[in-house]
């Protein structure tokens, strides 16, 4: 099959590959920016109603959790297990881990 003119030139050879190399990033920046302008949409909407933006962040890959120091990926319960187990006692008053005996 004889291919004429632009397009014809265009969809020879290495041509379409190139064409697509160029084409693919293009594609993928305008999805991106047409997600950070939603994602930004949904933010604004969330940010001021506690549901909406726990529902916003759990969304997101990692559940929003994109960047965090060792005290913020170890659960609380976990640090209260091995103060117990350390023979530690958590004061509800004041919010702190103390040395035992617990209930003194």
């Amino acid at each position: 099959m004889k291919r004429s003119g632009l397009l014809g030139k265009l969809l020879t050879g290495g041509s379409v590959a190139a064409l697509l190399g160029l084409a693919t990033p293009a594609l993928f920046l305008l999805a991106t920016t047409a997600q950070a302008k939603s994602a930004a949409t949904a933010y604004a909407v969330a940010k001021n109603d506690p549901v909406k933006l726990r529902n916003f962040l759990f969304r997101m890959p990692k559940g929003g959790d994109l960047h965090n120091h060792l005290t913020g990926t170890i659960y609380a319960e976990s640090y209260l297990e091995w103060a117990a187990q350390d023979g530690k006692c958590w004061n509800k008053t004041q919010k702190v881990i103390e040395p035992g005996p617990c209930g003194a």
